[in-house]
């Protein structure tokens, strides 16, 4: 009992700190609130700067249309912060020829 008061607990403790950090590039709080649920299930240290600095990254990345521009790149920096070490490397190289790839 005491595990899931303690996860309700941080649930709330990581939605107030994106609510106060994002109140004004946010119109729908169901955004914050999946980032939030997504750190809690992984059980991922939560840190706003490291999270703002990776939304920021992925709102730069972006193409001048793309919906990543909108709120959309807070879940996806939460995906990709609880999933990886270090979110902020392409998953290939920008050096790595993938489609010429060749075993031999």
């Amino acid at each position: 009992m005491n595990d899931v008061i303690g996860k309700i607990e941080r649930y709330k403790d990581i939605y107030l700190q994106l609510r106060t950090n994002l109140r004004w590039k946010v119109s729908d709080n169901r955004a914050l609130m999946m980032a939030s649920s997504l750190y809690v299930t992984s059980e991922r240290d939560f840190d706003i700067n490291h999270f703002q600095k990776l939304s920021d990254f992925i709102k730069n990345e972006a193409g001048i249309f793309s919906t990543l521009k909108s709120q959309l790149r807070f879940t996806i920096a939460a995906m990709l912060d609880t999933r990886f070490s270090n979110p902020n490397q392409p998953a290939v190289p920008h050096n790595w020829n993938v489609i010429n790839y060749s075993p031999n």
